[in-house]
């Protein structure tokens, strides 16, 4: 559970770059949302206590001070700690200058958590923002200034962590693993992607899994199983549709692989996992 103050802001004109919710949360312990996917992206700051965010097989520790985001079309989860439960401020936004605001200040990718020294100043943006009121003209601009403010903000003291696998990161290794996310529906080989990175297929292989300790095809087949779940559970689509859907071509080939990560067919999966909801 949680006790929260929501604004969904009225569709606007501003397409470039524009917010369209902000919050404010006090979480019980271990409250959680997710796993899910949003349609658009979202940055939470912690403004006092612990919780986790986890992406796929990665899991962040954040407390106070810190934030993380959530991007579209990506599976997350993000709960509270057991003893000391987060209170956080978050903002959706969407436009399509979205994503080049959010590489300005270096966020985005495999690089989704952060910490500023701004926390409580982004607090009381947000705060400002809560206060929109009436739908005015004059109300509009002045809560796309705040969306501005926050990012003048946020980006002015800004610190990506580090983490084990960022640590590594290895711009081959990134490219590489952005062309998986954004062709994974697609029958897509290992030397499809070596040839993107414009590297040789074993050089390539041995950096990625030196880099990961995971290899390509271990890569593309995880990411391929998150997608498959995520829509086994989200959506009523049929198997033979998210055997597309996830860049395989025979479903028999499909099921055997989504059995082998999770020690049940798709058809199981599905009537077991619990519907997701949105927040």
């Amino acid at each position: 559970m949680e006790r929260d103050y929501v604004l969904k802001i009225p569709e606007r004109e501003f397409s470039e770059f524009n917010l369209l919710f902000c919050g404010y949360a006090e979480c019980d312990p271990l409250h959680h949302f997710g796993s899910a996917v949003r349609s658009n992206y979202i940055i939470h700051i912690v403004i006092s206590g612990k919780g986790s965010y986890t992406i796929g097989d990665r899991m962040y520790q954040l407390k106070a001070g810190q934030g993380f985001l959530i991007e579209p079309n990506v599976l997350t989860h993000y709960q509270a700690d057991e003893h000391d439960p987060w209170h956080y401020v978050w903002i959706g936004f969407n436009g399509h200058t979205a994503k080049n605001h959010l590489d300005q200040i270096g966020l985005g990718g495999n690089k989704v958590t952060f910490e500023t020294s701004q926390a409580h100043i982004l607090k009381n943006i947000v705060f400002n923002m809560l206060k929109y009121g009436k739908h005015t003209i004059s109300k509009e601009y002045y809560v796309q200034s705040q969306l501005y403010l926050y990012f003048a903000n946020l980006a002015e003291t800004t610190a990506i962590l580090t983490h084990a696998e960022q640590a590594k990161d290895n711009h081959y290794v990134e490219k590489a693993i952005r062309f998986i996310q954004t062709h994974y529906e697609h029958p897509i080989k290992v030397t499809d992607i070596a040839q993107y990175v414009s590297l040789n297929r074993s050089y390539l292989s041995s950096m990625f899994q030196k880099n990961t300790g995971k290899t390509i095809q271990q890569c593309l087949t995880k990411f391929r199983m998150i997608r498959a779940e995520e829509l086994l559970t989200l959506t009523d689509l049929s198997i033979a549709q998210i055997t597309e859907s996830c860049g395989y071509r025979d479903p028999l080939i499909f099921s055997k692989a989504f059995r082998k990560v999770n020690g049940c067919s798709p058809s199981q999966y599905r009537n077991q996992a619990p519907k997701r909801i949105t927040e």
